[in-house]
């Protein structure tokens, strides 16, 4: 477990050298998912991660991804289903809404892991600008996907090297995941 490399350096505008293929990509994601399950139900501890991140990544020599950095995970009692936060601690743009006004739960892992998989799949960073109209990534992503246009998220450098259908699948997986808990509200 030596050769761990942060997965952070695999994305990114000035990164374009470095990309992975479809296949090692959609592995990094299904890996990062379990690791999120394991903490949230698997591992008999209900724990929250709350800094749930591509630059909390490493991948080892096989490009197997391991959720790193653990500094600010807490863990919920057997019945509780979220927890109060005195000090709010994060990434902004990878907290969930709900996390920034002190309120924390598994779903708020999901929604960071959601930004996550934006990245991985449009190969750009969380914080790159598109233009002005749309700041972030997510921003860039909501418009595409209002639009039945998401699939033209998917890192152009992959070309036409990648399933439509996975793709497609972990982008609505997106969609679901990074909806606040206001949004919900709102759809009903």
């Amino acid at each position: 477990f030596l050769n761990r490399i942060n997965f952070y350096l695999h994305i990114g505008e000035e990164q374009r050298h470095q990309r992975l293929p479809w296949p090692v990509r959609f592995k990094v994601i299904l890996g990062i998912a379990r690791g999120v399950v394991y903490l949230h139900k698997d591992s008999g501890l209900r724990v929250l991660y709350r800094e749930l991140k591509t630059s909390n990544i490493l991948l080892d020599s096989e490009m197997n991804p391991k959720i790193s950095d653990f500094g600010f995970a807490r863990i919920l009692e057997e019945r509780q289903s979220e927890s109060e936060i005195t000090q709010v601690v994060g990434t902004i743009g990878y907290m969930s809404p709900e996390y920034s006004t002190g309120n924390f739960s598994v779903k708020s892992d999901v929604y960071s892991f959601g930004i996550i998989v934006l990245e991985i799949i449009s190969g750009r960073r969380m914080h790159e600008s598109y233009s002005e109209s749309m700041p972030t990534l997510l921003s860039y992503a909501w418009k595409l996907w209002n639009v039945w246009k998401a699939l033209n998220l998917v890192d152009e450098s992959l070309g036409g090297a990648f399933s439509t259908d996975e793709a497609s699948s972990w982008s609505a997986m997106h969609s679901n995941g990074t909806k606040s808990q206001a949004d919900y509200a709102l759809c009903g």
